[in-house]
């Protein structure tokens, strides 16, 4: 019996709640248990048009870097979403399909998924993850962050403190919401909010 009260339990759980994140705040992801995850964007160079010498030089900036920043991690994500369950599935429907036409479109409609992951192939999104505890204050966090993205800087290095809208799109990613939109959603149905409110 306890175990279908904690499968139940478990169900109801939010996707935020699973993933343990209480919010966006600033360039972090505050978690429920009072912790930071924070942010830097870091904007890649194509190391293929630099020469070996360059590319030496970049690595030893990179070890100063972290020598003087200490414990970080770093995420490299894919900028846009993954449609290879989409194809799957085109290519079971086109196996089962006895109409050629339709079969036709099946094959179409894979290879325009083909086309945009092609086009996403060199789409690939760099961050720095800090995290900071609950003793740390705001401000002490805005403070380490702004001398961590100079330490960047100091090492030639194009970076940013990530803002709200990176955040949420690095999620919705992942999270396989639409990322085309103009501007993400703090939570589904959130643009539809302002009409139920009017019609109140």
């Amino acid at each position: 019996m306890r175990k279908a009260t904690d499968k139940n339990q478990k169900k109801r759980k939010s996707v935020q709640d699973l993933i343990g994140a209480a919010g966006i705040e600033d360039s972090c992801l505050a978690l429920y248990s009072g912790d930071r995850l924070c942010f830097i964007m870091i904007t890649p160079v194509n190391l293929n048009v630099l020469s070996s010498i360059n590319i030496q030089s970049r690595i030893t900036k990179m070890t100063d870097t972290l020598e003087n920043i200490g414990t970080v991690d770093f995420l490299c994500l894919n900028s846009s979403q993954s449609y290879d369950s989409n194809k799957h599935y085109l290519a079971k429907l086109k196996e089962r399909e006895t109409n050629d036409t339709l079969r036709d479109l099946d094959q179409k409609d894979i290879e325009f998924f083909d086309q945009v992951r092609i086009s996403m192939a060199t789409s690939r999104e760099f961050l720095a993850v800090l995290r900071f505890s609950v003793k740390e204050t705001g401000e002490q966090i805005q403070s380490t962050m702004s001398k961590i993205v100079q330490v960047f800087k100091d090492n030639g290095m194009i970076v940013r403190l990530a803002a709200k809208p990176d955040i949420k799109r690095m999620l919705a990613i992942y999270l396989e919401q639409n990322i085309f939109e103009t501007e993400m959603q703090d939570f589904d149905g959130e643009k539809y909010a302002e009409i139920l409110e009017m019609k109140l």
